[in-house]
């Protein structure tokens, strides 16, 4: 029997070749765990974003039907002799270019139901940012579903069945939280919807309305953006401002991509409808 002169040799890896596929490995997973992480950190970032657009679709849509964006601060009294009609008569202004067959209105339910006091109520942006979005709220003063505007002129806010309604956004409940503040009791049923950042906070809002912006700081503490000393940021719609993963607004006021880097450092991190990066990033 005659025998090969080459011996069968087991198939198999030497230890050279097993730690450079151990190392090939170690490097993949190391970018696909960077990735990922890289990812996940920008995922609230990606939601803000994606809230901020369809808010702003829908405030276009409302600013299709009534030719002004929602204001920014509105009294609402139940009946109209409750107004005072020349410290309120902005609040007066909208309410009768949107419903003109309200007239001299009697027990008007923009509360949905629940009883509003006899000095009225006064929403700030964020409120009024869902309230005209989605109409009077319903669940009393739990947030529930906003329930829409009816279309019958002469009963725009009844939440009455059989009767159709229009929703300018449908909110996610679950982003529907009722604030505490100064201006109105606590647990009042105008909710704010909140962003996705840690802290939850709401996505305040600044309106041109039908008279132009104002650069009074609401309760937060905030006033709208500005491109210099006398013109604002989107100047004829509107600005919605994230206060970012820090739970902190910027200030306000003058505001430009050119010092987005000395912007304070409560603000660095707010994210806005006009601008497409942070407020801290040139």
């Amino acid at each position: 029997m005659i025998r090969s002169p080459y011996r069968f040799r087991r198939p198999g890896f030497t230890l050279v070749e097993i730690l450079v596929v151990i190392a090939i490995i170690a490097i993949l997973a190391a970018l696909v765990v960077g990735g990922v992480v890289s990812f996940m950190s920008k995922g609230p970032e990606i939601q803000t974003r994606n809230d901020l657009l369809q808010l702003s679709t829908a405030l276009d849509k409302f600013y299709a039907k009534y030719k002004f964006y929602p204001p920014d601060r509105i009294k609402l009294c139940a009946n109209y002799s409750q107004y005072n009609v020349v410290t309120d008569k902005a609040s007066l202004a909208y309410i009768g270019t949107m419903w003109p067959n309200l007239g001299q209105f009697v027990n008007v339910p923009w509360a949905g139901g629940t009883a509003i006091p006899a000095t009225g109520i006064v929403l700030e942006g964020e409120q009024s940012l869902v309230f005209f979005l989605g109409g009077p709220p319903v669940g009393g003063t739990t947030p529930g579903l906003m329930g829409g505007f009816s279309l019958n002129p002469r009963d725009p806010i009844s939440l009455a069945g059989g009767v159709d309604r229009e929703r300018f956004m449908d909110f996610d409940t679950g982003r529907l939280v009722n604030r505490p503040t100064l201006t109105y009791p606590a647990g009042h049923p105008f909710p704010s919807m909140f962003d996705r950042s840690d802290k939850r906070m709401p996505y305040v809002y600044f309106s041109s309305g039908r008279f132009g912006y104002s650069a009074t700081l609401n309760s937060w503490g905030v006033a709208p953006y500005m491109e210099n000393a006398t013109t604002f940021h989107q100047k004829t719609r509107f600005q919605i401002i994230s206060a970012g993963r820090d739970g902190l607004y910027g200030p306000g006021g003058v505001w430009t991509q050119a010092t987005a880097g000395s912007m304070p450092l409560q603000g660095r991190d707010d994210m806005t409808s006009f601008y497409d990066s942070k407020m801290g990033s040139p």
